[in-house]
């Protein structure tokens, strides 16, 4: 049943009633627990220069959307009133416009997939009418409101999940979650380098709708998507208030360009009319060499845990005015943990002792009987690497090249061996990886390098180092 436009015209009053706090509210939270529903409070659908909040988003993968519209209206106001079919009205407290809102998922899910939307069902949450209130409404009322798709303040929560389930037959072959909720809710869609859309877990979406404090700490380990939500929480962020000012700091030039290009991708996907020009992203060498200070309403550092004191001292001074949002920052305060980890774990991380050069040269030449020169990088100081570069170019036919950290990995010769420092290593994923240096090297550093390779691991050193117990401690129980 499509509610349509319906207007009502009454005496009207406004309620205090909160859909968080409500019964039924709470009954939907306990059926998702053991049933497949997914289920979002004000959800925001964008689409171009639309816009539609929808109090209560319901998806199950195997019916499809509900959307779920709370009135305040009771026995009195309804039994005093009149109720009538009106064409494009606007969302308020005196009607009903569903249709409108059902127009706006259609025309966004048809624009980004070229597919319909999978079945959409109204439903209207009355907390202030029961069942036998209904039932004295008059004749007409109750055609234009069906007490199929009412969701009564005394249902159990048993009659509540039947009524959504008497809707539609199940249909396993319904697009999936990812699919249709990553190309409606854009403000929880990750969309990566390679412009793959991924929809974000429980624990991201509650980070990107977390209110910002004056200074904020957003901590995770490597792959579990802490930048992409840095810059999903600057989109939100504008969405919600496009004269809002941002700042992204990264730590180079190359995480600035992989942000931007990532932004960009973001914006393409989503469809929708965004100042992007006010989310200004700069690196952390251009930031301290500005002649004039820049501010910015949300102030946003990745990677603060890899910047220099200098930089985030000077952030600090300079941003007092700003709210704060720091990645793995060392300041415990307002912290939000991601825990999800999404990088494969079946790695083997290998321990070689020895002298690093030999080994190294050694290794890669292995490593290449049976792999492309792309699916292996050795990463160490830059003078070793140089040194290494200088060795293996009488060892090995193809080409060895020091990383360019000015361009990204992807826009550099596939055929070629790469090698880079720790500090040039972002956004690389490859087979096999080679780590040198692990006496001087930034345990934080460490820990990223850990993660750029599927399949091994190969960690080289000469003499024992706190990093060297620290990372056997860790991971040397996988060694094979």
């Amino acid at each position: 049943m499509n509610f349509s436009f319906l207007k009502f015209f009454a005496n009207k009053k406004r309620s205090n009633s909160n859909l968080e706090s409500s019964e039924v509210y709470k009954a939907f939270h306990s059926l998702a627990k053991h049933s497949n529903l997914l289920i979002f409070r004000n959800a925001h659908i964008y689409h171009q220069s639309k816009k539609s909040i929808i109090s209560l988003l319901i998806f199950d993968n195997f019916r499809g959307l509900y959307i779920f519209e709370q009135k305040t209206w009771s026995f009195k106001m309804l039994h005093n009133s009149n109720i009538e079919r009106k064409k494009n009205i606007q969302q308020q407290e005196n009607n009903l416009a569903f249709s409108s809102i059902q127009e706006l998922l259609k025309e966004k899910y048809n624009d980004t997939t070229h597919k319909n939307l999978p079945p959409l069902f109204n439903f209207l949450i009355m907390n202030n009418l029961t069942v036998n209130e209904y039932e004295k409404l008059s004749t007409s009322l109750k055609t234009l409101l069906p007490q199929s798709n009412i969701i009564f303040s005394d249902n159990s929560q048993s009659e509540i999940f039947k009524k959504i389930q008497d809707v539609s037959y199940e249909n396993p072959s319904l697009d999936s979650c990812k699919e249709v909720l990553s190309n409606l809710l854009i403000e929880y869609t990750i969309v990566n380098k390679e412009n793959e859309v991924y929809f974000c877990t429980q624990e991201q979406r509650d980070f990107i709708d977390n209110k910002l404090q004056q200074v904020n700490n957003l901590q995770g380990p490597d792959k579990s998507g802490k930048t992409a939500l840095l810059l999903l929480k600057a989109f939100k962020e504008l969405l919600r208030d496009d004269t809002k000012t941002i700042i992204i700091l990264t730590k180079t030039q190359q995480e600035k360009n992989i942000f931007q290009e990532r932004l960009s991708n973001t914006i393409k996907h989503a469809m929708v009319e965004c100042p992007v020009e006010n989310i200004n992203i700069v690196s952390s060498e251009e930031y301290m060499k500005l002649s004039t200070p820049i501010h910015a309403d949300i102030f946003m550092c990745d990677d603060a845990n890899l910047l220099t004191n200098e930089v985030l001292d000077t952030v600090n001074a300079l941003q007092k005015t700003s709210q704060l949002l720091f990645v793995n920052a060392k300041k415990e305060k307002n912290i939000f943990t991601l825990k999800k980890y999404f990088a494969t774990k079946e790695r083997n991380i290998l321990f070689h002792h020895g002298q690093q050069q030999a080994k190294a040269l050694y290794l890669v030449q292995k490593l290449l009987k049976n792999n492309e020169a792309q699916d292996i990088i050795v990463v160490g100081e830059q003078k070793n690497i140089q040194m290494l570069q200088d060795d293996l170019k009488h060892f090995i036919p193809q080409d060895v090249v020091v990383f360019n950290k000015s361009a990204p990995c992807s826009s550099q010769d596939e055929r070629q061996l790469f090698l880079c420092n720790y500090s040039n290593m972002r956004e690389i994923f490859v087979k096999h990886a080679i780590l040198l240096d692990i006496k001087s090297a930034n345990i934080h550093e460490l820990d990223y390098a850990l993660q750029i390779a599927s399949q091994d691991i190969h960690i080289l050193y000469e003499t024992e180092s706190d990093n060297l117990k620290i990372l056997k401690e860790r991971y040397e129980n996988t060694q094979k």
